[in-house]
């Protein structure tokens, strides 16, 4: 529908949108739309602000103008027309600086009409002339009013929204000034403003980041808005990320990295800087120290906006962390054996126990399944050291840590997914350990049936594999052939003696399998302990979580110095 203007006495009708339709004939060679569009830039310059406050009003629902009138209308110097345009001077000079006029106006709402007019034809219209309008738009950031200036960065923001907005130093000197305001709505105006423009230069993003981890100090409230902000910085720049990343989070070559404190909010703001840009440059991955993919994991199940997974990161964080912990693990391990070797038994225990604590410590993050991995076996890795400084006494009792190994290595087996198959091994090998210082502690004769079983599985599963300095090697014949206890205990004893503990293995990633046990009838089961009939029924129910087998579960009971019984629960 089309008005008559409202604030003008040309012979002239407007309709609001992209269609123009005036009474009377075009200026030279104009089009229609060029010609309506100056004659409402002339109107800016009349004496009623109501009157140039609608004209830049309208000036905004313009469509379609020629870029050289739009150009001209940001610079008060009048340019050369081009060959195909043929505009009367007088004509000219009416566009000539129209919007820098009415931001420079002294009345508020007059000003407030340029911005949103700029605005909307800044969204609209050629790069050449948005970039125009952000810099005349971010330098009224210095405007007396408030409003106005809340609505300049708004009005950036949207600009920034539909295409690329580049800021160079002067204007990004100008935003990070104004995150000073005290007034709490200015500032997430340019912390939103940041959030969806980009900066070319090292030394912008330096700044950058620094005047946003201040604020993160000073202005407690805003903690939530700036940790948003880096994020989107961190996805828009990861190339100028990865340069940043080192100096950040304190890396030297020198030296080994220094974690840093999950309580500090300075560090978590540049776990999110980090993590936002490893999203597009998964190469990121490879200069991060460990114990960040520690702080990722825990930060995700707090905070997953700000550290969602994605294809990138997910696989890569899990994978680096995992190798990064084992190999980390298998050097402490070695020196553990150099330590039992010259019988620096207590030194032993001492370094397990403090390896043992870190990933206790790193449980606490989060559910780290391969945490809890190492830390089942460290346990069971505590109690053969102590089995091995044990056998220097005359007598001694290893029953507790025969069946704590027993216990350990049936759980690892039982609840832990990815292993390869060929650590399944070191477990018998393990448990075959436990039963023979069981042997060797007490002073008479055990039934050796369970341990000839295990030794002849050993057998048949590694019967090619085992080297001849294994002390496992031949176990499966020279023990059941000697022929004296005490040459079985002489046998036994150098297996103690000579084993040392294995590596752990680095080529796949540990899932936990969680699962309870409940029973049905606890009369039956007190009263198993006195009951000298087997086999004895024993009802059991549960459920399992992430069960490697979908048709059922395998049950094994564990008896002390007996082989294992094991059923099929379907």
């Amino acid at each position: 529908m089309s008005v008559i203007c409202p604030f003008n006495d040309r012979d002239m009708v407007c309709q609001r949108g992209s269609d123009i339709i005036p009474r009377g004939q075009p200026f030279g060679g104009l089009s229609i739309t060029d010609t309506v569009f100056i004659l409402f830039c002339d109107r800016i310059n009349d004496w009623v602000k109501e009157i140039r406050a609608q004209a830049l009003e309208r000036l905004g629902a313009f469509r379609n103008v020629s870029p050289f009138i739009l150009m001209q209308t940001l610079n008060k110097e009048r340019a050369e027309a081009p060959s195909d345009l043929e505009i009367p001077l007088a004509v000219a000079h009416s566009s000539c600086g129209a919007f820098v006029q009415g931001l420079e106006d002294e009345f508020e709402e007059v000003r407030t009409a340029s911005v949103d007019a700029l605005c909307e034809l800044g969204s609209v219209s050629l790069p050449a002339f948005a970039r125009s309008c952000v810099e005349l738009l971010v330098d009224m950031s210095n405007d007396e009013m408030e409003s106005v200036r809340l609505n300049a960065v708004r009005s950036v923001r949207k600009i920034a929204s539909t295409r690329p907005v580049v800021l160079d130093e002067i204007q990004l000197h100008i935003i990070l000034a104004a995150l000073e305001d005290a007034n709490h709505v200015m500032r997430e105006g340019y912390y939103r403003l940041l959030s969806v423009a980009t900066v070319e230069t090292h030394n912008s993003f330096s700044n950058m980041i620094h005047r946003l981890i201040f604020n993160l100090r000073k202005f407690k409230h805003d903690t939530a808005l700036i940790f948003h902000t880096l994020r989107d910085i961190g996805y828009r720049h990861p190339d100028l990320v990865e340069s940043w990343a080192p100096r950040v989070l304190k890396l030297d070559t020198r030296f080994l990295p220094q974690e840093s404190s999950l309580e500090s909010k300075t560090h978590v703001a540049a776990m999110i800087l980090v993590f936002n840009a490893v999203v597009r440059k998964p190469s990121i991955l490879q200069i991060l120290p460990a114990y960040t993919f520690r702080h990722f994991q825990f930060l995700h199940s707090k905070d997953p906006t700000n550290f969602f997974l994605s294809s990138s990161n997910s696989a890569s964080t899990a994978s680096a962390g995992y190798g990064d912990a084992l190999f980390f693990v298998n050097g402490v391990i070695a020196d553990i054996n150099k330590l039992c070797e010259s019988r620096e038994f207590p030194k032993a225990r001492l370094l397990l126990l403090r390896l043992s604590r870190d990933m206790s410590q790193r449980c606490q993050y989060g559910s780290d399944d391969t945490a809890k991995f190492i830390l089942y076996l460290l346990r069971a890795f505590q109690q053969v050291v102590l089995i091995k400084e044990r056998m220097l006494t005359l007598l001694w009792d290893s029953s507790r840590e025969e069946a704590e190994i027993i216990k350990l290595t049936y759980t690892i087996e039982s609840c832990f997914q990815g292993l390869p198959f060929s650590f399944n091994r070191v477990l018998r090998e393990l448990r075959v350990i436990a039963h023979a210082s069981a042997h060797v502690s007490l002073s008479f004769d055990l039934d050796l049936s369970g341990l000839y079983t295990r030794l002849e599985i050993l057998r048949r599963e590694n019967a090619d594999s085992y080297l001849p300095e294994s002390p496992f090697a031949g176990l499966s014949k020279s023990l059941p052939s000697a022929a004296s206890s005490s040459e079985k205990t002489a046998v036994l004893i150098n297996l103690l003696q000579r084993f040392s503990l294995p590596s752990l293995p680095t080529s796949s990633v540990v899932r936990r399998m969680r699962g309870s046990v409940t029973v049905t009838d606890a009369k039956n089961v007190a009263s198993l302990q006195s009951m000298k009939r087997i086999p004895y029924p024993l009802n059991l129910s549960g459920e399992v979580m992430y069960p490697s087998n979908e048709i059922g579960c395998e049950v094994e009971v564990c008896r002390p110095h007996v082989s294992p019984l094991k059923s099929w629960a379907l």
